[in-house]
């Protein structure tokens, strides 16, 4: 790569640094993968630089392979249905030991990863515990499926103390339940289980390559979920692909985007993450929200998103005369006839700057990812209009902000006619944002 290249390829990819920045991803990794550890390495490493950004990991290894090879070694047979294992009491030994050392192999991976980077600017530490409450999955079409388990729930607190200490927090297939009883749960379950109590921003599968190829032929690169369902009852998939489409759908419910992706190419995660584009198959969550231009029917809604923001002085007090002269600045989020977001955009042609305004999202709607997908519309309607730079006044919420690829910027920023408006007394912090 040429030096101009590389410069171009940074500048593109430096606006998910901030988007990406102190996000939670939840990352399945099956167990074939983990049995090949030079094959892994790579990806190792690619977890290490997404953790040394700040990325909050929680890693789903999946240990399948190592059980059933650990099984063959001491001479247990076992069945399974409905493509999960029966597992006897007499299994418990042979899960533990397999669980176990997949475990000490991937906590070796990681040290060699963070030894050959370096770029790594703190200690990698990979951290695991009970943090996964099981329950038995019981008796279904007749069969007892004895200590194969299910998700009862996950403990989130222990979880996100890991994640705030810096470290990558380690889930696996083996779990306890309220009596103590050990239970092998699916390590797909427990990946989307995590990711909803945890209210990841992201579900990544990191899936056989056979996998992703069988659900291109099915799905575009980028749908909603709301699609999926006659999409893929008009598939014609192999069972476990279309398994893990089913189970993509189900974590798409609640988490904001799931994303799959060919474990064996190299970097996906990265370029999946970090350019426009991507590489993999992405499912946005269910699309019951939608971004329109408001109207002046919408006004009450307005009002009722803003007074409580403006009773507590984060926003500046807009009667309802003013609301109704700018109604055609504002952009609402729309859910089932309800106002439950909505934004203004004060255009500055002259600088080809433009005001984002009175930016609010109902509080019962706050998870999900509907403030990023308001503010995208925004910008896009934004360029749309030939606007280069957006700039915004805030007391509060300034993290979030910049986690959206704002910088905090001076006064002098402002087009001089806002800065003429500029009210000391609120002392408000000014951040601007590129959008060319």
């Amino acid at each position: 790569m040429t030096p101009p290249d590389f410069v171009q390829v940074f500048r593109q990819s430096s606006p998910y640094f901030n988007a990406h920045r102190d996000s939670t991803v939840v990352i399945y990794l099956d167990g074939t993968a983990l049995q090949h550890g030079d094959a892994a390495l790579p990806l190792i490493q690619d977890l290490a630089l997404l953790q040394s950004l700040d990325v909050r990991i929680v890693l789903v290894a999946g240990a399948r392979p190592f059980i059933d090879s650990e099984m063959q070694a001491q001479g247990l047979d076992w069945q399974c249905h409905q493509g999960l294992r029966i597992t006897r009491k007499e299994h418990l030994p042979a899960v533990a030991q397999a669980v176990g050392q997949m475990r000490i192999e991937l906590e070796s991976w990681f040290s060699s990863a963070q030894a050959k980077q370096s770029y790594a600017v703190r200690p990698l530490f990979i951290s695991s515990g009970n943090w996964v409450m099981a329950k038995p999955l019981g008796i279904i079409d007749g069969i007892d499926f004895q200590h194969t388990g299910a998700v009862r729930r996950i403990e989130t607190d222990p979880i996100k103390g890991v994640l705030d200490m810096g470290h990558i927090a380690l889930l696996t297939s083996q779990a306890y339940s309220m009596t103590g009883d050990i239970f092998n749960l699916s390590s797909m379950d427990v990946a989307i289980e995590a990711a909803i109590a945890l209210e990841a921003d992201k579900l990544i599968w990191l899936v056989d390559s056979e996998h992703l190829n069988a659900a291109r032929a099915a799905l575009p690169t980028e749908l909603s979920a709301n699609d999926m369902p006659a999409l893929l009852d008009k598939a014609n998939l192999p069972d476990s692909t279309n398994k893990l489409l089913r189970d993509s759908y189900r974590a798409a419910q609640e988490v904001d985007r799931v994303h799959l992706l060919d474990r064996s190419q190299d970097g996906a995660l990265l370029r999946e993450l970090f350019t426009l584009d991507g590489v993999g198959i992405m499912i946005n969550q269910n699309d019951y929200d939608m971004v329109r231009q408001a109207t002046i029917e919408d006004i009450g809604g307005i009002l009722s998103l803003l007074d409580p923001l403006e009773a507590s002085g984060a926003l500046v007090k807009r009667p309802r005369e003013q609301l109704e002269m700018e109604i055609d600045y504002f952009t609402v989020l729309e859910r089932d006839g309800t106002i439950i977001g909505c934004a203004a955009l004060y255009p500055y042609t002259d600088n080809a700057a433009a005001e984002l305004a009175a930016f609010a999202i109902d509080n019962k709607y706050r998870r999900g990812g509907r403030g990023g997908k308001l503010l995208a519309e925004i910008e896009k309607r934004a360029r749309l209009a030939g606007i280069k730079t957006l700039f915004l006044l805030t007391t509060q919420t300034m993290h979030w902000f910049i986690r959206h690829g704002f910088v905090q910027a001076d006064i002098s920023a402002l087009p001089s006619q806002r800065a003429q408006l500029y009210n000391f007394q609120r002392r408000s912090a000014v951040f601007t944002k590129d959008l060319a």
